[in-house]
């Protein structure tokens, strides 16, 4: 949880800055208060020290996933900045449909990948070092809630 965490509030400085927020959860944001400069290093901290914590649980399937979680915050800020601000970013890999087409679609897959994707994975990694045995169903059981938590708290804003 506290790995989850670390990840979470770095993604929240990162997006921040990204997003040139003044205020997060009506308060001054980071880069408001300390500048970007410092919002993207302390972003960045967090995400070193996550990694020496992830390293420590010497579980290799937590690691995968919790790790595949920071390359899928990424992959979401990139595809928001293309459809939602619709910027040019030269990024060949990332293809969003013209507006109008598959809308909602493109809003899923970003709150899946900026959102839900920590859930799930956090709540499966949570149920692989809780001693979930190969075979039984709680390692999917823990995913789908976790994406469907992180779906419905995106669409709830």
């Amino acid at each position: 949880a506290q790995i989850v965490e670390m990840i979470h509030v770095a993604s929240l400085l990162h997006d921040d800055v990204i997003d040139k927020s003044p205020l997060r959860r009506g308060a001054a944001s980071a880069p408001a208060a300390f500048g970007n400069k410092l919002s993207v290093l302390a972003g960045d901290f967090l995400l070193g020290r996550t990694s020496a914590a992830l390293s420590r649980l010497g579980e290799n399937e937590v690691v995968e996933l919790i790790a595949s979680v920071i390359a899928n915050l990424v992959e979401g800020e990139i595809l928001q900045l293309k459809a939602v601000h619709g910027e040019d970013l030269g990024v060949e890999d990332v293809k969003v449909p013209n507006v109008g087409q598959n809308n909602w679609n493109i809003y899923l897959q970003k709150s899946y990948l900026k959102t839900a994707s920590l859930m799930a994975k956090g709540a499966r990694a949570a149920v692989v070092l809780g001693g979930c045995k190969e075979g039984e169903p709680w390692k999917e059981i823990a995913y789908a809630y976790g994406r469907n938590l992180g779906i419905a708290f995106q669409v709830s804003f």
